[in-house]
C-alpha cells in the first residue's frame, strides 16, 4: 500500500489511493483562458491552508497564473490561499483549479498537486487525466462537475438509464 504522505507532527498516513478520491477524473479540460480540472471533497471536512504547488508531466505551473473556483461563484488566487485566507473544503463540496498555460494537446497527463489542508497538513495528491476531444454521437452518462451527487443530476441520470434501456425503475 504506497503511502503518499506522512504528518510528522502526529505520524498520520494518508493512503494514495484515499487521496486520489479527491480528485474529479475526466475534468482536465481545455477551456476559455487556460486549462482546468476539478477537486471534490470525498473524504472529511477540511480546510485549505495553502496551495504549494502544482505540476502536469513534471511541469510546475507558476501558482500566480492558478486560480481556484469554487462552486459558490467565489474565486481566490491561488497564491493568496494561507492559514489568514483560507478555503472551507467541506464535505461533497468541489473547487475548480483554473490555471492561465497553454492549451494541452490530446493525450494522457500526469498532475501533482501539493497543499497544506487542516486538520491533515501537507498533502501531495498525484493522479493521471487524460484529454481527449468528445466524440460525435458518443451517448454518455449526464454528470455535473460541481456535485454530482445532488438531487437534480441523479434524476437526471435515472430518467436517461430508463431511456437508454427501456426500463422503468420502481424505487
Amino acid at each position: 500500500f504506497d503511502l503518499l504522505y506522512t504528518n510528522r507532527s502526529n505520524g498520520m498516513k494518508i493512503p494514495a489511493l484515499l487521496l486520489k478520491q479527491l480528485y474529479t477524473f475526466n475534468s482536465l479540460k481545455n477551456v476559455e483562458g487556460g486549462v482546468q480540472f476539478a477537486l471534490k471533497n470525498r473524504l472529511s471536512d477540511a480546510t485549505l491552508t495553502g496551495i504549494r504547488a502544482i505540476s502536469i508531466n513534471g511541469v510546475a505551473i507558476d501558482l500566480s497564473v492558478v486560480e481556484l473556483r469554487m462552486a459558490d461563484g467565489t474565486t481566490m488566487p491561488a497564491k493568496h490561499v494561507s492559514v489568514d485566507h483560507s478555503v472551507e473544503f467541506a464535505l461533497r463540496t468541489s473547487v475548480v483549479i483554473h490555471c492561465a498555460i497553454d492549451f494541452l494537446e490530446e493525450g494522457k497527463y500526469s498532475i501533482s498537486i501539493t497543499v497544506d489542508v487542516q486538520p491533515f497538513g501537507p498533502l501531495v495528491l498525484d493522479v493521471e487525466d487524460g484529454l481527449y476531444s468528445e466524440q460525435k454521437n458518443r451517448t454518455s452518462i449526464p454528470r455535473d462537475g460541481a456535485d454530482d451527487y445532488a438531487p437534480g443530476i441523479i434524476a437526471t441520470r435515472q430518467k436517461f438509464v430508463e431511456e437508454y434501456t427501456g426500463v422503468t425503475f420502481d424505487h
